[in-house]
């Protein structure tokens, strides 16, 4: 019985290239996966620190309800949060961000406002409904099955 070595180092030659080729493939598709979860926990962070200053930014809100002289500035402060929150959500997805952005409710205010109130009321309402949202979003993106 004759072997036709050139054959079997042929077969041989292409075992060992699919290993390697194998062995690559596996390597990329976990580096990919560890750098997604590495972006993916950056964005989270970021994320969850905007919140913090946005929780913040809509308590200060209560205080300056009375002062009228303050809410062009804490609206400009609320509004600055917003796209950055807005930006790093359509980092993680778009179709989140969109879904942060679009408020589907609407606040009835009970006492009479001035239109300079109203303003401010409204956007403290959006604001702190988008800070909710923000912290489901955040839980959803933490859950464990999303990794994978």
């Amino acid at each position: 019985m004759d072997i036709n070595w050139p054959m079997v180092s042929e077969i041989f030659f292409d075992k060992i290239v699919d290993v390697i080729l194998g062995g690559l493939a596996g390597y990329a598709v976990y580096s990919f996966r560890r750098r997604r979860g590495n972006k993916r926990q950056k964005l989270l962070k970021e994320l969850a620190f905007l919140r913090t200053k946005g929780v913040a930014q809509r308590n200060l809100g209560f205080s300056f309800r009375e002062m009228k002289k303050q809410h062009s500035a804490w609206i400009d402060g609320v509004q600055h949060t917003e796209q950055r929150i807005f930006e790093f959500v359509s980092e993680l997805s778009a179709a989140e961000a969109q879904k942060l952005a679009t408020l589907d409710k609407v606040t009835q205010v009970m006492v009479p406002l001035s239109s300079d109130e109203r303003v401010f009321v409204r956007t403290f309402n959006n604001f702190n409904e988008r800070l909710e949202r923000l912290n489901t979003l955040i839980e959803k993106y933490l859950t464990p099955d999303l990794g994978q």
